[in-house]
């Protein structure tokens, strides 16, 4: 939670800090408690403006149509009826006139909205992207907002300069980035620029903008370089501090050789008998090596033979390690 307060308070917009806290699963429970029963979240669909073409002067006919191919169309009776030359009786001023009055469209234009299947073309907005992405990614562009869209696109094709993009919002950079497919949509647009989306008129200023996924890889890195460094440093010494602690343990030693002469003991006379040394990637084994009748692991055998000799103690690897839970969360992978 400290962190989402965090972003709050370096200014992100709270809109967009909830669809990080629900993108990373964050519970609804700890969503409330940073943000209030009250605070709703506000969606964007003010997105898409409502067309404004003139409509035609009559409703459609919700047919399905069925475009054959000359030669089969030559044998309905469509194409008969065309080889005949027939006159088109709506091609009379009066009949015409009557159709037009009687499915006339109704006029939608004093609510400045046109009904769903009604839109002409060359209105209302492209559409070119999911409305559900373009919705996220308007969330998301609303923590540049001290950005114009073009300033945005320069900003990352010049590898921010002026190091405008930082703090929690460089984590938003990477998912602002168009798919090839949504690229590809907004290359072969043709259109008016007023019927696109905002997300739409982003990914159009980003066109120019050559290897962006690479230019954004190099911001990202560039802003968050000096806390990483920090924190591998951090881990570095530690793993160091704990490797030392492991070398230097005369307990860890001591349990080290109970368990190479155990082992010995039960390879008798096999290859695995008489060696010096064993991996410790060795030691889960004594945990799944039971006894005869299954009661009784190596590993309690081990430690039923130092409480037999009074040696409890040298059990407790605790206070020789003190370090060891800290490492244990650390990965060599996330470090190399």
């Amino acid at each position: 939670a400290s962190k989402y307060r965090k972003m709050l308070k370096v200014c992100i917009p709270k809109d967009a800090v909830r669809h990080d806290m629900k993108k990373e699963g964050v519970s609804e429970k700890i969503i409330e408690a940073i943000f209030g029963k009250e605070d709703t979240i506000d969606t964007v669909n003010n997105m898409e403006t409502p067309a404004k073409g003139k409509n035609t002067k009559t409703k459609g006919i919700h047919w399905t149509a069925n475009n054959l191919g000359q030669g089969k169309l030559e044998d309905t009776i469509f194409g008969r009826s065309a080889a005949k030359n027939r006159n088109v009786p709506l091609q009379e001023p009066d009949i015409k006139k009557r159709l037009e009055e009687l499915f006339r469209k109704n006029d939608n234009r004093h609510t400045g909205k046109v009904k769903s299947g009604e839109t002409n073309a060359g209105s209302g907005m492209a559409k070119l992207l999911d409305i559900t992405r373009a919705n996220n990614i308007a969330i998301q562009l609303k923590a540049f907002n001290d950005f114009t869209l073009r300033a945005l696109a320069e900003t990352i094709n010049d590898l921010d300069p002026d190091r405008k993009i930082v703090g929690e919002r460089v984590q938003f950079i990477p998912q602002l980035l168009p798919t090839p497919n949504e690229l590809q949509a907004i290359k072969e647009y043709k259109g008016e620029s007023d019927r696109l989306n905002m997300v739409e008129l982003f990914f159009q200023q980003l066109l120019p903008v050559k290897r962006v996924e690479d230019k954004v890889a190099v911001v990202k890195a560039m802003c968050t370089f000096n806390e990483h460094a920090a924190e591998a440093r951090a881990a570095f010494k530690t793993l160091v501090e704990v490797c030392g602690q492991v070398v230097k343990s005369a307990k860890l030693e001591q349990i080290i050789l109970m368990v190479l002469d155990v082992g010995n003991l039960m390879n008798e006379g096999s290859l695995d008998g008489g060696v010096e040394a064993f991996k410790f990637e060795s030691l889960p084994k004594l945990s799944q090596t039971k006894s005869a009748d299954g009661n009784t692991t190596v590993l309690d055998y081990i430690v039923e033979t130092f409480i037999e000799k009074g040696a409890r103690e040298t059990l407790f690897l605790d206070s020789d390690f003190p370090d060891i839970q800290e490492s244990c969360r650390l990965s060599i992978n996330d470090l190399c």
